[in-house]
């Protein structure tokens, strides 16, 4: 019989609420001033203390079972492969598929498509490190999917990354690497709410620089050090889109990159008393011949308008493109010394929407002066690279200060996720716990649910 996609919701909703009052409760048994804990204060006697003690471990060890992500899967996988049939019937991308593992990126398509929702979970994600220690870099963090949707299936924790390799104990300069600490997990699957995620993960990021190697930019000669004023593209792997020719500064950069056998950048507005530049890097120059359809990717320049030879850079933009994305800041808008220009961390950054539909050899990475009036503008430090993938969300460190001082050993950045309410988006919740993700989320109070918890 046929299911309608109400009545498919319906099963699941019933479903994730039997799931979710077992948790509930067994939460409440087990937790502080419980019963568990009443009957451990007064266990005395001869057979008690040790026979009852077996019990309760037995007893909690079967809770703790009936609230495992394998039997959320069991509760949820047939009402997923339930919907395919709906997606079927309705003609819907993906209403072929067969596991559950497809059919619920299928479902998310249909939901984003049709402008579906079920309830968030409310978490308060934080994008904004909190450093303990010398050096000056960032750490950025991308809480945003390709739909443009908060990420919503993560450990509500304080993550730590700490700092474990410097220039003095096993790696370079500027290619520090760093551990992630989280929060103690729960013992067993009861209690998750009250603990972290127990991640320990030994150089779980690495500090991305312009050089080459695993944690180099993707791009061929991203510090412009490979230089010959003769040939047809003067910078090694970058060819001139439009505009004047730039030139290459032997004395003014920002960083030393490992490995540099020289420091050097690019300078332009030194050719011409006003105009344009615009440089192109194809990805049949990068140093990997095809993106990560599934992954999002950095993209950042090191500019500065103030310390050039000449006069101070002055009029128009500086633009920054990823394939099919950009960001433009007018130059009166630069601090003094070096800055980071970065495509924003958002939905943009995933490659759907920066280099879908374009051939392989129309995929570039661009930087660009436009519209100056007068002086001259050094680019340096081009860094374009996958984000790391960390309980959900998505991580990049790298220099960015105007005088960037390394991080040494023991440095520490801090992310704290909160959340208000642990029993938000039930629906939600116990698909991430299930191992099968999240669906399109709005809050309650959007008016925006179309899928209810129950």
């Amino acid at each position: 019989m046929a299911l309608t996609e109400d009545q498919v919701q319906d099963q699941w909703r019933k479903a994730i609420d039997i799931v979710q009052q077992t948790f509930v409760h067994a939460n409440g048994l087990v937790g502080a001033s419980s019963e568990f804990e009443g009957l451990t204060s007064a266990l005395k006697g001869q057979f008690t203390p040790e026979l009852l003690a077996a019990w309760m471990a037995q007893y909690r060890n079967e809770l703790s079972n009936l609230v495992s992500p394998s039997r959320i899967y069991d509760a949820i996988a047939p009402c997923i492969l339930d919907y395919g049939k709906v997606l079927q019937a309705a003609g819907s991308i993906g209403s072929n598929y067969e596991t559950v593992k497809d059919l619920i990126g299928a479902i998310f398509e249909h939901f984003a498509n049709g402008s579906e929702r079920v309830e968030s979970r409310v978490i308060a994600l934080d994008d904004a490190q909190t450093l303990t220690g010398t050096g000056d870099g960032e750490i950025s963090r991308l809480v945003t999917d390709s739909d443009g949707y908060q990420i919503d299936g993560v450990t509500v924790e304080t993550k730590v990354f700490r700092c474990r390799r410097d220039q003095n104990s096993g790696t370079k300069k500027h290619a520090e690497e760093f551990e992630l600490v989280a929060e103690t997990r729960s013992r067993d699957e009861l209690e998750v709410n009250d603990y972290g995620s127990g991640a320990l993960t030994s150089f779980a990021l690495r500090n991305r620089h312009a050089g080459s190697g695993a944690q180099g930019s993707l791009l061929r000669n991203s510090s412009f050090s490979s230089y010959d004023s003769t040939a047809t593209n003067v910078f090694t792997n970058w060819e001139k889109v439009s505009g004047t020719e730039a030139i290459q500064s032997t004395s003014l950069f920002y960083a030393t990159y490992p490995g540099a056998d020289t420091d050097e950048s690019m300078l332009m507005g030194v050719s011409a008393a006003s105009g344009t530049a615009r440089y192109k890097q194809t990805i049949a120059n990068m140093r990997v011949a095809q993106l990560n359809p599934f992954r999002p990717y950095f993209l950042r320049a090191m500019v500065n308008r103030d310390d050039g030879p000449g006069a101070q850079g002055a009029g128009g933009s500086f633009v920054l493109h990823l394939g099919s994305q950009s960001v433009s800041l007018a130059l009166g808008s630069f601090a003094a010394g070096w800055n980071e220009v970065i495509i924003p961390l958002d939905a943009n950054c995933w490659f759907k929407n920066f280099a879908l539909g374009a051939a392989s050899d129309d995929f570039d990475v661009e930087v660009e002066w436009t519209g100056w009036t007068s002086g001259d503008l050094l680019i340096d430090d081009v860094i374009f690279c996958e984000l790391t993938p960390h309980d959900g969300t998505w991580w990049v460190a790298r220099m960015n200060d105007a005088s960037p001082t390394p991080w040494v050993v023991d440095d520490e950045l801090a992310f704290t996720d909160t959340q208000v309410d642990d029993q938000a988006g039930k629906i939600n919740y116990n698909l991430w716990r299930a191992g099968l993700g999240y669906l399109p989320h709005d809050t309650l109070l959007s008016g925006n649910i179309t899928f209810a918890d129950p």
